[in-house]
């Protein structure tokens, strides 16, 4: 099939009370046009498109509102959005710092040192290693958290142990350590303690460091289709 021309954007700003006029020329209900047109003061037209777009009629090419279909609803939806979005960051906040405890406990001892993450022998992926070993280098050189400053203070070597380092690394950071250790068995009883085979686990952490960015760049969460999706474990009581 080819590809249809494409074409110039010409579309030109509206003042709020024409988006609401512009809605409402689509079907769409309002029961306080002037507090709809506040709302949309603080909350974008094009943002609130993304929970309004379930409701039109096809082809939703036309943007035709559903009948019945009213501002308040979509708004409430929103709303409800940006509660589900504040409660699932704060549950995987726990995920993310109980990994980080897990991955600083079990590789430290295996290699008995903290700095076991500067050993590019620990990693399979050489480039993505050095992009990893240089966010930490800056995170140490720009980080105003108080006991960086005194290790910094203190200790001839930079960069600090792990115990200190990764808690100031992001959970996407974690997730390249746990996708690119040399050796899959150091993953194995981080796995372990919660209660999942390694690549399940690391399937799941994938998953949670997707739905953790779309949280805290305030995208929408809800009736998304997750691009990234996790593994699941096989039924209780079966062999991982």
């Amino acid at each position: 099939m080819a590809k249809q021309n494409k074409v110039s954007y010409n579309k030109l700003p509206k003042s709020f009370e024409d988006q609401v006029k512009l809605l409402k020329s689509r079907g769409l209900h309002f029961e306080n046009e002037k507090k709809a047109e506040k709302i949309l003061q603080f909350v974008s037209y094009n943002r609130l498109s993304n929970y309004w777009y379930p409701f039109l009629e096809e082809p939703k090419t036309e943007e035709i509102f559903k009948p019945e279909t009213s501002f308040e609803t979509i708004f409430s939806i929103y709303q409800f959005d940006s509660e589900l979005r504040t409660l699932t960051f704060q549950a995987i906040e726990q995920i993310e710092i109980a990994v980080r405890t897990q991955i600083i406990y079990h590789l430290s001892h295996k290699y008995d040192s903290g700095f076991w993450y500067e050993n590019s022998g620990a990693f399979k992926n050489y480039p993505q290693y050095v992009n990893f070993l240089s966010k930490i280098t800056i995170n140490t050189e720009e980080s105003k958290q108080e006991f960086i400053i005194k290790y910094r203070d203190k200790y001839q070597q930079f960069l600090p142990p792990s115990w200190k380092a990764f808690e100031i690394i992001t959970f996407n950071s974690l997730l390249f350590i746990l996708k690119n250790v040399a050796d899959y068995k150091d993953i194995i009883p981080v796995a372990n303690s919660f209660g999942l085979n390694h690549e399940v686990f690391i399937s799941w952490i994938e998953t949670l460091v997707y739905i953790r960015n779309i949280c805290a760049h305030h995208s929408r969460l809800w009736n998304i289709i997750l691009t990234i999706s996790p593994t699941w474990p096989k039924i209780y009581g079966s062999e991982f």
